[in-house]
């Protein structure tokens, strides 16, 4: 008798821990890290280089080939991305988040674009940018 309710116990045990593990009935796993992409809408046929900004809490990014891309980072929530090659319509880089979930506070915004070859800087009227999974 006393082995059978050993067993219970352990049992017991089990599917208390199952329980609080947040598996169970949908509770929040915690953070689920992902990646965004970032692309670029032009009304140019030969735009060279665009220089923009992302701020929020974001781990990096990475050039879609055949762009190159450099990034500084000023401060923890503030990323200056530059992609060149021939730029047109399409997606442009990818930004690896820590947190699918957080990145309603993500932004990415446009502050320059020139053109190719003369790298002479563009008005900024037409260009759009979409962020998406």
């Amino acid at each position: 008798m006393r082995f059978a309710r050993r067993e219970f116990l352990f049992l017991l045990a089990g599917a208390f821990s199952l329980a609080c593990s947040g598996d169970a009935g949908g509770e929040d796993t915690g953070p689920e890290p992902g990646t965004l992409g970032v692309t670029f809408v032009t009304p140019n046929p030969d735009d060279g280089a665009v220089m923009l900004q992302v701020t929020g809490i974001i781990d990096s990014v990475v050039a879609v080939p055949p762009y190159r891309l450099l990034s500084a980072r000023p401060s923890t929530e503030v990323t200056r991305v530059i992609v060149t090659g021939d730029l047109g319509d399409g997606l442009l880089f990818r930004v690896y988040v820590p947190d699918l979930a957080g990145t309603g506070s993500l932004g990415v915004e446009i502050m320059q674009v020139a053109q190719q070859g003369t790298y002479s800087q563009r008005s900024l009227a037409g260009y759009g940018l979409v962020v998406q999974p």
